[in-house]
């Protein structure tokens, strides 16, 4: 018989008690699966193949070290184990320090950090910009889970070149439920009215300028049998 008990496994034998402290890495796994279903080839993620020396990495990192060997997105990357240096609170370089650094943004400024113990509300991951000559401002998110969709959804915010085109069709005698539904998921600035005449004469186009990658994400999460979506992707305005 074995029980989960948060990121150890234990097993008991007769009138013994093994633990093994593999990271279980449902969590990591399912938030890169996500991305890339996001972003596509935008996201590289290296499958590790061979077993990685964790000792060094704060155990909030065992997960994702253990499935993949480094992680390349669209809104920055995780390094390789061995890239990785330490910070002191004060943001100082250390080799005893109380944060390691495990990635960064795009243009290596803002950096991805991890405690090697999580604070007093279980938090252990945050950012930090190093040319700001701040102190590190305390963790932020319990999972890289959490900070990754968080980035995630900030980057889509703020990236304006890839925007996007989302056109409807399909039978709105059958569909005016789903066509209601899709007007208030891509938060079209048309009126019902509007949109249900022109998708009847054809198509319709609810929405410009939305992030490609936050309109793909959006269409996702919809469940359409009656109305087609189609996001068409601009990279100029």
């Amino acid at each position: 018989m074995h029980l989960e008990i948060g990121v150890r496994v234990w097993y008991n034998v007769g009138m013994m008690t093994y633990v093994d402290d593999r990271r279980d890495t449902m969590a990591e796994i399912k938030i890169i699966d996500e991305l890339k279903g996001i972003y596509g080839k935008a996201v590289n993620a290296g499958v590790r193949t061979g077993d990685a020396d964790l000792s060094e990495v704060p155990e909030p990192l065992h997960g994702s070290y253990n499935a993949y060997m480094s992680l390349e997105t669209p809104f920055g990357e995780i390094y390789e184990l061995g890239d990785n240096d330490r910070l002191t609170d004060d943001g100082m370089s250390d080799d005893n320090g109380e944060w390691l650094i495990f990635g960064s943004d795009p243009y290596g400024i803002v950096y991805r950090l991890c405690r090697y113990s999580p604070d007093e509300d279980g938090n252990s991951f945050t950012t930090f910009d190093h040319d700001a000559e701040d102190p590190i401002d305390g963790a932020v998110w319990k999972t890289l889970d959490d900070m990754l969709e968080e980035l995630s959804n900030d980057h889509m915010d703020d990236d304006l070149e890839n925007g996007s085109i989302v056109t409807i069709s399909g039978d709105v005698s059958k569909g005016m439920k789903e066509l209601m539904t899709v007007k208030k998921a891509f938060s079209s600035p048309l009126s019902i009215v509007e949109i249900k005449k022109k998708t009847e004469k054809g198509k319709c186009v609810i929405r410009e300028g939305l992030n490609y990658y936050k309109a793909q994400k959006i269409l996702a999460e919809l469940e359409l049998e009656h109305i087609k979506v189609k996001i068409t992707k601009r990279s100029s305005w």
